[in-house]
Order: structure tokens, then C-alpha cells, then sequence
């Protein structure tokens, strides 16, 4: 999916959409496929679907069902930069549309904007706003896993993008301005002069109108699932008499330049995030936890069943399936089951590319002599 998203970023920087039907059928169709939508189905995914046919003739853009009953999402398209012009009567048109026929989310999109809503909430329609993702600006691992969270057909199905909805609409307004410029964060702690996380947080909230203190920048950064190393300074160490990085232990949230060199949970021994990770559920498994456990305990997607598509592989020896995630999330939920299950975890890991810890070497250990 990332490779359609770069493509797609780079076709709106260039402005290649030229109306809504080349946003509907070449963008948002596209990442509806790589999200497990039948785009070919028209009771899946339902072009100008008729939300009242007995009232008037009031049409949807595009209405996604998984199942043949009621709505999952309506879809409301519109040129590139409309939205934030017209956004009130938008909202208006959304909210019409789900009078008779509510879906459980509703997206407001020219294609770049991602405006997305839990219909089902109480509260006037503005109210039911949650997240909103930019194409052009986000960055891509992010976008990548709201969309996963969000829009997936599984993510749906199975009940996670409603419960994570219902989380986001908790969030204070400090919260939601940390959530939002969290992204933007992140990049900027890996280019000159490598500024902390915290400190980036606070100076991007206040750029857009809030004031945050470094102390609560660093609880919501403890506390947020969202791509982050949960690790402490005692739990990780640097080896082989490396000069320790200077940043603080915060900024080790972006663990997508490493790579490992020795991995180990338990007896098996890999150098992938992924491996690890899968074996990690499996000997979790073999201490009785069932698949609803794992989906409790960790923020990764888990099926029944043996995949082998759409980055999903199987557990080893196991009748359930795993989609691969990105080296930050695998820590995280490597770290936490290893706690959890007071399983041993060792991995040696360097840091490459352009992570301003590049050449540097650290571990992290858990229960381990």
C-alpha cells in the first residue's frame, strides 16, 4: 500500500485529479482495493447510491457495505481544495444523508483531505469529527495505518475502526492538536539540529494556535499506541562500548532505520521485526492466550485462518494470520508481550539511513540473565 500512496502523493503534487471522477476512480478506488474492498461489487462498493429513494432523489458518492444490509461508510467526494471553502454545508449534506440510513463512518474527501466521522455518535454532525489525514503532508507510515485502522474492509468487519473511533472522540482539544502534529514531529527530530521529540511537539502545537507544556508532550508521546519505542533507560543499553546517543530516550519512538543484527525470543533466534514478532504470538498461544487475548493486548491485526496475501502471513504452527507492520509497531508489541508473558526478548539492532543515531548500536532486553 505505501508504494500506491507515494504514487498517489505524487500525482496530487503535480495536480494530475482534475475533477471528482478522476479522484473517485483513480485514487480513492485504488486504495479501496489495497484496503480488501471488492471495488468491483456494486453491493460492496455502491456508486451514487440512493439514501432515501422514496423521499427524493439524494445520492451518496460512494456507500461500502460488508455486509448486504446497512452501510458501513458513505464516501462524499469533492475537487481538490473544496473542502475547507465549503466544509459546513458538506457536513450538512453528510448528515442528511444518514438520517434514514445511518453508516457507522462517514468521509468527507477531495482526494488529499481525508475528513473522517463516527455517524453513529450522538451530537450535532461536526461533533462526530475524529481524524482528518492529508496525503500530501503526513507522513506515509501514518497515513498508511489510519487507513488500515479506519477504511479496512477487516478493520470494519471485525469491529476495531469503531472502537478506535470511540477512543479518538474522548481526546481533549491539547490531545487531538499533540495527535495531529505528532506526524510532522517525528520527521523533524531526524534532520539538523535533531531537536527532541517533546520539544518538537510543543513548538508544532504552538505554531498552530495551542499551548502545550513539555511535560504533558511527554506523557501524551508515553502514553499514545501510535509508532513509538516503549522502552525505559534501564531496558535499553548500547553494546560494544558504542557512544551512547545523546538524544533522550524519548526520541527512539522511529525505529523504521534499524536493522537487526541478532534477535532472539525465548529459543528462537531471527534478525526480522515480523519473524519475532509472529513467534512471539505463537509461544503467547502456547501459554493459553486465545486470538481475542492478542487483539486486546497488542494494536496489531489478527485473523483466524491461514493468509498468505496482502502482507498477511500465518502464525507458525498456528490457525491464525498476521498483516506485517512496520519496525516501531513490531517493537512496541514485541516489548509488551514479552513483559506480559515474562517471555525472554533479546535483540541487537543498528540504526541506519537517515535516523540521526545512524552507525549506533542498541538493545533492547527483557527478562534475560
Amino acid at each position: 500500500m505505501k508504494t500506491a500512496l507515494e504514487d498517489i502523493r505524487n500525482n496530487i503534487s503535480k495536480n494530475f485529479y482534475l475533477n471528482e471522477e478522476h479522484i473517485r476512480l483513480n485514487l480513492i478506488l485504488r486504495l479501496l482495493k489495497k484496503l480488501g474492498w471488492d471495488i468491483w461489487n456494486p453491493r460492496e462498493v455502491n456508486a451514487e447510491l440512493l439514501v432515501a429513494p422514496e423521499e427524493d432523489k439524494t445520492k451518496v458518492d460512494l456507500a461500502l457495505f460488508h455486509n448486504s444490509f446497512t452501510p458501513s461508510i458513505f464516501i462524499e467526494v469533492k475537487y481538490l481544495g473544496r473542502i475547507s471553502e465549503n466544509l459546513s454545508l458538506i457536513e450538512k449534506q453528510l448528515r442528511n444523508y444518514n438520517r434514514d440510513n445511518t453508516a457507522t463512518f462517514s468521509i468527507i474527501t477531495d482526494g488529499r483531505i481525508w475528513r473522517f466521522y463516527y455517524s453513529q455518535t450522538g451530537g450535532e454532525f461536526s461533533q462526530k469529527f475524529f481524524k482528518q489525514i492529508d496525503l500530501l503532508n503526513d507522513d506515509l507510515e501514518d497515513i498508511e495505518l489510519h487507513f488500515l485502522t479506519f477504511l479496512s474492509k477487516s478493520g470494519i468487519q471485525n469491529g476495531n475502526a469503531e472502537q478506535e473511533a470511540s477512543k479518538y472522540l474522548t481526546l481533549t482539544q491539547k490531545q487531538k492538536a499533540m495527535e495531529d502534529a505528532l506526524p510532522q514531529a517525528r520527521r523533524l527530530i531526524q534532520e539538523p539540529p535533531y531537536p527532541s521529540l517533546p520539544e518538537c511537539l510543543v513548538e508544532i502545537v504552538k505554531e498552530r494556535g495551542r499551548t502545550i507544556s513539555i511535560e504533558e508532550a511527554i506523557k501524551y508521546i508515553k502514553t499514545t499506541p501510535v509508532k513509538r519505542i516503549d522502552v525505559i533507560e534501564q531496558q535499553v543499553t548500547v553494546v560494544n562500548n558504542v557512544e551512547k546517543p545523546k538524544q533522550p530516550i524519548d526520541s527512539y519512538e522511529d525505529m523504521r532505520f534499524t536493522k537487526i543484527i541478532k534477535g532472539k525470543i525465548e529459543q528462537y533466534n531471527s534478525n526480522s521485526w515480523n519473524d519475532l514478532l509472529r513467534n512471539t504470538l505463537k509461544y503467547a498461544m502456547e501459554k493459553g492466550l486465545t486470538l481475542d487475548d492478542l487483539k486486546s493486548l497488542t494494536n496489531l491485526h489478527l485473523e483466524s485462518g491461514l493468509h498468505y496475501d496482502k502482507g498477511r502471513k500465518p502464525v507458525p504452527g498456528k490457525n491464525i494470520s498476521m498483516t506485517d507492520v512496520e519496525a516501531t509497531k513490531a517493537a512496541i508489541n514485541l516489548k509488551k508481550l514479552a513483559q506480559k508473558l515474562n517471555l525472554s526478548l533479546f535483540v541487537e539492532f543498528e540504526w541506519r539511513g537517515k535516523s540521526p543515531y545512524a552507525g549506533k548500536k542498541s538493545v533492547i532486553k527483557i527478562n534475560t540473565t
